[in-house]
């Protein structure tokens, strides 16, 4: 049948047909754009994200960082007293032919002020393994006992560092060890190698602390 001779019924159905694609073609077209505020060519999706203004990007690079916890070897775990509910490491430093640990043992899982952990120093031999040279128990002692001069010293300022940062920063170390002194009323001990890290990292205390030495709590 020939198109001019359809009945009249068909070409208007043909004509709604075509209305009907035209204005859904231009909803389609017209609605995204109301609705995001934005033209085709900025999409919601791609849309620029909005950056906090200078004071809140301040307060945002300032704010402290979560504690951040440091791994321990299973070798060095196998030899951790057992009555420890939290371990940090404070330092590790090659000496003798051994690798010696030294360790903060919390009693509790809420502290993070190393000032309320005990040491312990664990030193790990190539062929003999872990052997645990001071815990809780044991009568204190400069870590110059168990290891050389230098060793010792490596160890005592890896201690305070690793205190800055638990503490949130030097001032810090230096107002809670100040205050721990005083309140000692002179009892407070600290060996000659950490006396010595702790001017080296400009830490000022009081001089009322006690010298730790080898003989100081005599067998």
């Amino acid at each position: 049948m020939n198109r001019f001779n359809q009945p009249r019924w068909l070409h208007r159905r043909q004509a709604a047909i075509f209305l009907t694609c035209f204005f859904l073609g231009l909803l389609l077209v017209i609605l995204p754009t109301n609705l995001t505020g934005s033209s085709l060519s900025q999409p919601m999706l791609l849309a620029p994200i909005p950056f906090p203004n200078s004071t809140e990007r301040s307060a945002l690079e300032h704010r402290p960082l979560p504690f951040q916890t440091v791994e321990i070897p299973d070798e060095v775990r196998a030899c951790i007293e057992s009555s420890a509910e939290r371990v940090d490491q404070l330092g590790t430093v090659q000496d003798q032919g051994k690798t010696f640990y030294l360790l903060a043992v919390y009693s509790d899982f809420a502290s993070n002020d190393p000032f309320t952990a005990s040491d312990e120093l664990i030193s790990v031999a190539p062929q003999a393994g872990c052997i645990r040279l001071v815990d809780s128990q044991s009568v204190r002692q400069p870590l110059t006992v168990y290891l050389s001069p230098r060793a010792a010293q490596s160890l005592e300022e890896q201690r305070f560092r690793r205190y800055i940062t638990l503490l949130g920063g030097a001032n810090q170390l230096q107002r809670t060890l100040s205050d721990r002194i005083k309140a000692s009323q002179g009892s407070y001990l600290l060996s000659e190698e950490q006396v010595q890290v702790l001017r080296q990292l400009h830490i000022q205390i009081p001089d009322t602390y006690k010298l730790l030495q080898p003989n100081t709590f005599p067998d």
